[in-house]
């Protein structure tokens, strides 16, 4: 099949850790990850299932300042919210959140809405 012998695969087997196990460890692009079933690069293109996927929350007040961690079925593994003010832009953030909206993936992301992530140096 083509995707056995893609530029990726190879890359990701090249990248690879042996010493954890089969299999390979890679991030791929998460558009279209929102069609049921999932059409992303990791779904389609490689035919592999996601151990997580990160995913921005809105929170109450929209400011994505948490993230959850969610399996493949969409189940909320962890949710988290970094320290400080190194943050990836809020641009990409809320374009990460859109990526799943409508998905088995926002569900898990806004089960809660999460309280927002208060630091009172916090510019972005």
């Amino acid at each position: 099949a083509a995707a056995d012998t893609s530029p990726a695969k190879a890359a990701i087997r090249a990248a690879s850790l042996p010493e954890l196990g089969p299999g390979g460890s890679w991030a791929t692009d998460g558009t279209d990850c929102a069609a049921d079933p999932p059409a992303d690069a990791a779904h389609a293109s490689l035919r592999s299932r996601l151990a997580f996927k990160l995913v921005w929350t809105p929170g109450a007040t929209d400011s994505y300042r948490r993230f959850v961690l969610v399996d493949d079925e969409g189940v909320l593994l962890a949710s988290g919210a970094p320290t400080g003010n190194d943050l990836p832009p809020r641009a990409e953030r809320t374009r990460n959140f859109g990526l799943v909206v409508g998905s088995k993936y926002e569900r898990a992301a806004t089960v809660f809405r999460w309280p927002d992530v208060f630091h009172p140096t916090y510019t972005k």
